[in-house]
Parts: C-alpha cells; sequence; structure tokens
C-alpha cells in the first residue's frame, strides 16, 4: 500500500494493531513508559515482534528512563531505535541501538526558536517527533499568524520531523500536503477482546492518506 507520507505507529499493545499497521508502517512502536496505561512487559512485545515482519520496531520510553532500562529492554527484543522523552546519556546504550527519534512535546506557547534549540541540543537524534497531541491542533497551527506554514516547511527540509497531531479523515490530507514531514505518528487503540478490534479510528484516516493509482 503507497501512503501520501510514512507511518510511524505508537503505543501499539495488541497483535491486531501491529498486524494491522504491519503491510505499510515505517515503524510500529511499542510503549515501555511505566507510567502509560499502553505500557507492555517485554514477553508481550516479543511476542507481537515475532508475528510480523517488514516494518522497523521502536522501543518507546517516557520521561525518566534510564540507560540500565532501556538496554535490558532493547537487548532481548533485538530493536535498534528508540523514542526518548527525557536526557539520557546515550554514549552508555548498547551498539545495537543505533537509532534515536526525540520526542518534543510542543507547549502551548511555544516559538520556532525553542523547537531549534530542542532540536539542536540532541543532534544525535536521527529524527524528531514533534507531539502537538494535547496542545494545539492543525486548525490553530495553520492559522498561527506569528509561525507561517513555511517555517515549518523549512523545519522539515532541514531535519526528519515526524508529527504528531489530533489527526482525523478531514484534515490529515492536508496536513501532510501542506507539512512535508518525514512521517506522522499515528496512535494505536484498544483491543475489544484479544483478537477483535475495529479499525473505525484509523480506517479513515488511511483511506485518506492512500495514493490513487491512474489506471490510464
Amino acid at each position: 500500500m503507497d501512503l501520501l507520507t510514512n507511518v510511524k505507529a505508537g503505543k501499539v499493545n495488541n497483535l491486531s494493531d501491529a498486524r494491522y499497521f504491519a503491510p505499510f508502517a515505517e515503524w510500529i512502536g511499542f510503549d515501555f513508559d511505566t507510567n502509560s496505561p499502553h505500557c507492555l512487559p517485554i514477553s508481550s512485545a516479543l511476542a507481537i515482534k515475532n508475528w510480523l515482519a517488514g516494518p522497523r520496531f521502536v522501543a518507546e520510553f517516557g520521561v525518566g528512563a534510564t540507560s540500565t532500562t532501556i538496554n535490558s529492554i532493547c537487548d532481548p527484543l533485538m530493536i535498534d531505535t528508540v523514542q526518548l522523552s527525557s536526557e539520557v546519556d546515550v554514549h552508555t546504550l548498547l551498539p545495537i541501538i543505533s537509532s534515536i527519534i526525540w520526542r518534543i512535546e510542543v507547549p502551548a506557547i511555544f516559538d520556532m526558536a525553542m523547537i531549534e534549540h530542542a532540536i539542536k541540543a540532541h543532534a544525535y537524534a536521527s529524527y524528531y517527533l514533534l507531539d502537538f497531541t494535547t496542545t494545539h491542533t492543525w486548525e490553530s497551527l495553520k492559522n498561527n499568524s506569528e509561525i507561517p506554514l513555511s517555517a515549518w516547511q523549512d523545519l522539515c527540509k532541514r531535519y526528519a520531523i515526524i508529527l504528531q497531531l489530533p489527526f482525523t479523515p478531514q484534515n490529515v490530507k492536508e496536513v501532510v500536503n501542506a507539512f512535508p514531514a518525514f512521517a506522522i505518528n499515528l496512535l494505536s487503540g484498544t483491543e475489544q477482546k484479544v483478537g477483535l478490534r475495529a479499525f473505525d479510528d484509523i480506517d479513515p484516516i488511511i483511506e485518506q492518506l492512500e495514493i490513487e493509482e491512474d489506471w490510464d
């Protein structure tokens, strides 16, 4: 399936979601933030990972995660990409960890200098996830008179940005056309029971991202 942008599936905590995202996602992210309701035990992550082929896997960590904890999870799972939300001495991470996604939770009040500073302070990262989920909507971003879309477009040219917003079927295509990020981050849902999951929340978004084939 060809999409308008790359997709990272975040906080995946069940096989139904993992199998749904696997055919088109660049990454499948497992949540190891102990303060999160989506937090997975290593055994469950390994079971899900062993079912899949294709996407890369990301170990997602919350604030306060130590290099010891990160290493103890990535080693048995053989995961080479981590998503970090707080400072870690990257020199103490295992050699298997070759790629870092630095998550920036964008506050309600910010400017581009703040974003640039957060990126440059973590120059070792390969990707930067800008998380607007709890503070901004697409409407508030595109109508911000102080930060034009051209500033975001310039940022995306210089850095590998992963964008997380409250995506909807009505806004997702407009977002990816106007904001040329490397990828978007879509969050996993919850199974009604083991093996049973309706994808009414994600399916309409993915349909909007599908590239229509020209059969002429």
